[in-house]
């Protein structure tokens, strides 16, 4: 069985996450199995005045594939209001590779990620942890 990562957010509006023994306030991405990956949306940056805000864009997401690549669910957390849009190449792409994917605020995001990985479900969490 694996181990459920420990996490816990702190902090309201501008959040610092407590993954494991790491204490953060930059954007993260945390597999089943406790590994963590930081989010470099500079891919993404191009996008932002379309959005008012940095999307989570397809570019940015294909980087980060050799590290999901296991994960059968992705759950996204896409800030504390919900700001960070998630563009639809993002969703189109993992539509068509059978892969389940969950959009939430950042609070409701982690408590889901947690119960998942409780559950033994291979689930990768992208968190976005201000606005």
């Amino acid at each position: 069985m694996n181990e459920v990562p420990s996490l816990r957010l702190c902090g309201i509006g501008w959040f610092k996450l407590h993954v494991n023994n790491l204490i953060t306030n930059r954007d993260l991405i945390v597999r089943w199995d406790g590994k963590i990956l930081r989010r470099n949306s500079k891919p993404s940056k191009q996008y932002s005045h379309i959005y008012f805000h940095t999307p989570l864009s397809l570019e940015e997401f294909l980087q980060y594939e050799p590290f999901l690549s296991t994960c059968e669910q992705i759950i996204i957390g896409s800030g504390y209001n919900g700001r960070m849009k998630v563009m639809d190449g993002v969703i189109r792409y993992l539509q068509e590779k059978g892969r389940e994917l969950v959009i939430s605020e950042t609070p409701q995001a982690i408590t889901y990620f947690v119960k998942q990985v409780n559950l033994n479900r291979k689930s990768c969490l992208i968190v976005h942890l201000t606005c």
